[in-house]
């Protein structure tokens, strides 16, 4: 049972989400659609480090059209896998310094998304170094430094659907970072969070309360706000982003998505048809580590 209590928020607030900060996310190959992560309006940083975010601008990276890595380098033939991949020995960790232990697995080093196994996975890095993602079965590691700027990697499925997600995550970390569920869906288009976990710096910071719900043991803020001709899955579009932001924070549990879905339906937040969904790891101008195992 969801109990979703609504909120009447002023126009004013209304305007506040729809002046946030501009988003930045990375368009590539997957099936031909764009990849749309990065910084979000959470990342305010004329709150949260002392200086405007704005909005950056972000390395293109070419795309093969078939969800596979697309930063120029060639196929790791005795791993295949994508552009950009090694395998775990020939790895560096872009000057990161492990604080948990790494999954032995396929490393990504670049901004690449594909499919691994049973899972669909994204490793976006603003700077396209300074982070390493490792994917291996049902977990992935990260690792990253401040020279990364902005990083999002996680694992998760593609199309995603209304089922109840168990994680297990081990951050090591400072500075701004968080842990969520993210993802798209289309008809209408929606960016879509549910955290978890935050650093010293809530992302939803930038977006106006409409209610809250009792799920998995907590409750959650449910937020929303206006992104006005921003990059998206479907390219540069006005859209909406959803946040639901937990009490109390976790590094492990389930979540259950369904009941998310409900909880935003009951405020007017409707979702549309599902593009992907990744259990994310992000840092904003920070450092850290992190193991996480999702099924």
């Amino acid at each position: 049972m969801v109990a979703v209590k609504n909120v009447v928020f002023a126009a004013s607030c209304v305007a506040s989400a729809l002046a946030a900060p501009a988003t930045k996310r990375q368009d590539w190959g997957q099936g031909g659609q764009a990849w749309g992560q990065g910084q979000v309006g959470g990342w305010d940083q004329s709150q949260g480090q002392g200086q405007a975010a704005g909005s950056a601008e972000v390395p293109s990276v070419p795309t093969t059209g078939n969800g596979q890595a697309s930063s120029g380098a060639t196929t790791d033939a005795s791993a295949g896998n994508s552009t950009g991949a090694t395998t775990d020995a020939a790895a560096s960790s872009a000057g990161a310094t492990s604080a948990v232990a790494a999954v032995d697995g396929t490393t990504y080093t670049t901004s690449s998304s594909g499919q691994e196994g049973d899972y669909y996975y994204s490793h976006w890095v603003e700077t396209n170094s300074g982070a390493t993602m490792k994917v291996g079965g049902g977990s992935y590691s990260l690792d990253w430094t401040e020279a990364s700027g902005n990083v999002v990697s996680g694992i998760g499925w593609n199309p995603a659907s209304a089922k109840t997600v168990t994680y297990d995550a081990n951050i090591q970390a400072s500075g701004n970072w968080y842990l969520s569920l993210y993802g798209w869906t289309k008809s209408p288009l929606v960016e879509f969070y549910i955290v978890e976990s935050f650093g010293s710096y809530d992302p939803s910071s930038a977006a106006s309360s409409v209610g809250t719900a009792d799920i998995d043991g907590s409750t959650y803020t449910l937020l929303q706000t206006t992104r006005e001709n921003q990059p998206s899955i479907e390219g540069t579009s006005t859209f909406q982003q959803y946040w639901a932001v937990r009490a109390d924070h976790r590094t492990s549990g389930s979540i259950d998505f369904g009941a998310h879905i409900d909880a935003w339906s009951g405020v007017g937040l409707d979702l549309g048809a599902f593009d992907y969904m990744i259990l994310a790891t992000e840092g904003y101008q920070s450092s850290g580590s992190a193991t996480v195992t999702v099924s």
